[in-house]
C-alpha cells in the first residue's frame, strides 16, 4: 500500500494470495484510500464466492491465472473503457473518477458502463 501513497497509477492487478495479506483486505485498504483506482484482482484457482466477494468490494474483474494474452487484453481494453468513459461524468480530469463512493454503493456511471460491458468480464 505504501507503494500507491504519492504516485500515479492507472489501475492495480492484485493477487489474491500475497502469503501472510489477504488480498481481499488489501482491496478493500487499497480502495479505501485511492476510491479511484481499478483494480483487477486475479488468482491459480477461482472460487465463485470469493470472486464475487471481490466485486462486491470494489474490484473491476476478477481473472484466473494463467490467463491467456487475449483475455488479459480484454480487460485493459475495459479498464481504458472505464477510466475514459468516467472521465466527463465526474470532471476529476485526466484521471477520472469511476467511482462515487466505497461504502457499498458503486457510483451509476460505473453500473451502467458494467452492464454495457458484461459480457466483456472475465467471470463471465
Amino acid at each position: 500500500m505504501a507503494r500507491l501513497k504519492g504516485k500515479e497509477f492507472d489501475a492495480v492487478l492484485l493477487d489474491l494470495d500475497l502469503g501472510q495479506t489477504n488480498g481481499l483486505d488489501l482491496l478493500s485498504e487499497i480502495l479505501r484510500g485511492r476510491p479511484e483506482m481499478l483494480v483487477v484482482m486475479y488468482a491459480s484457482e477461482i472460487i465463485e464466492k470469493i470472486a464475487a466477494e471481490a466485486m462486491r468490494r470494489g474490484a473491476v474483474d476478477f481473472l484466473q491465472t494463467p490467463f491467456p494474452r487475449e483475455q488479459f487484453g480484454k480487460v485493459l481494453t475495459r479498464l481504458q473503457r472505464l477510466r475514459g468513459r468516467a472521465q466527463p461524468a465526474f470532471g476529476t480530469g485526466a484521471r477520472g473518477n469511476p467511482r462515487a463512493s466505497r461504502e457499498g454503493s458503486r457510483s451509476d456511471e460505473a453500473n451502467r458502463l458494467d452492464e454495457e460491458t458484461a459480457g466483456q468480464s472475465s467471470l463471465g
